[in-house]
């Protein structure tokens, strides 16, 4: 007859599960997590990554922080200083935390602090500057 097969239906596949080294048989989930980890690249540590950016308008106040942080923080960390808001806006992207060492040339850090949040929400910033007096 037309369109008939030979009487052989095709047989679903067996699924077997092969017995690991561990307690129990790999699962799906085992093989998962073994795909993903092997696609991960391995970490590794990035000299000369991303830079810390230490923002203020005082120059001497700015080195002397610069000179704390090299000291403390370990060899190999890249900072950049800044003293103006269109420094900071241009870098801050590339950057890996904001230290602000009070005011800038052209805006206070209070402000600077806010521009930052809004365009940059997930950045860190640090403000190492006083509060004023009126805000306690």
């Amino acid at each position: 007859m037309p369109g008939s097969t030979s009487g052989t239906r095709p047989r679903p596949a067996a699924l077997r599960v092969a017995q690991g080294e561990g307690d129990g048989p790999i699962t799906l989930s085992d093989r998962r997590a073994e795909r993903a980890s092997a696609d991960r690249p391995a970490l590794r540590l990035v000299e000369n990554g991303s830079p810390i950016l230490i923002a203020g308008a005082n120059t001497p106040r700015r080195a002397a922080l610069l000179a704390d942080l090299t000291e403390t923080l370990p060899a190999g960390t890249v900072f950049e200083e800044l003293s103006t808001l269109a420094e900071v806006l241009e870098r801050a992207p590339a950057s890996r935390m904001v230290i602000l060492n009070g005011g800038l040339e052209d805006v206070s850090g209070r402000a600077l602090m806010r521009i930052l949040g809004q365009r940059h929400p997930t950045l860190p910033v640090i403000s190492l500057e006083l509060p004023n007096p009126d805000d306690l």
